[in-house]
């Protein structure tokens, strides 16, 4: 129930002073419910947490970037390693919202190439910081996605230390192996 745009997720001092205007939000929804919607006339505002949620901030450049086409259109990449279905969702300020959903409800990879940052080794991301463009973030971020790369994040950086090498030299296929072992939903039958 609560939004606020212009704040900058990467700043301290941003987020910390959106807490009040987003507590004031909190408020005002409660007594929203509390004087207009039956069965909430006893309710009453235990608490807010002292933390802002932050929706988006920096992305990495990766080896490959996730794009807005690949998310909508329900790609699904050789070297994929991890899957996302959800609607692309991105909020803006008041009551805007972007949502654009996935061609004919499929599911969409997100490469391993997403994950790894350009020219660096040994460093594998994951979550809303993958290699994207906005709008293919604003599918990806979300929880089931974000755990998958979470996943494919952890096997990497396992397959690299367990041979003694740096995650460049870690291939999809491998952790797609790795992954399936697993019980990963990796495989071309899905969706």
């Amino acid at each position: 129930m609560t939004r606020l745009t212009g704040v900058d997720g990467a700043d301290a001092r941003s987020v910390s002073a959106a807490l009040g205007t987003l507590v004031g939000q909190v408020q005002a929804a409660a007594k929203f419910l509390i004087d207009n919607i039956p069965g909430y006339e006893d309710a009453a505002l235990a608490g807010v947490a002292p933390r802002v949620g932050v929706r988006e901030t920096g992305r990495i450049v990766g080896e490959h970037v996730l794009d807005t086409d690949e998310v909508l259109e329900g790609v699904h990449h050789p070297d994929g390693v991890a899957r996302g279905a959800h609607h692309v969702d991105i909020h803006g300020s008041g009551t805007y919202q972007l949502r654009r959903y996935i061609k004919e409800g499929r599911s969409f990879d997100i490469p391993l190439g997403a994950l790894k940052p350009v020219g660096v080794d040994n460093v594998v991301i994951a979550g809303r910081c993958v290699s994207s463009t906005r709008e293919a973030n604003g599918s990806a971020r979300v929880m089931g996605p974000c755990i998958a790369m979470g996943e494919a994040a952890g096997v990497t950086a396992s397959l690299a230390a367990d041979r003694g090498v740096g995650t460049a030299t870690i291939d999809a296929t491998m952790v797609r192996e790795a992954l399936e072992r697993r019980g990963a939903l990796i495989g071309d039958d899905v969706p």
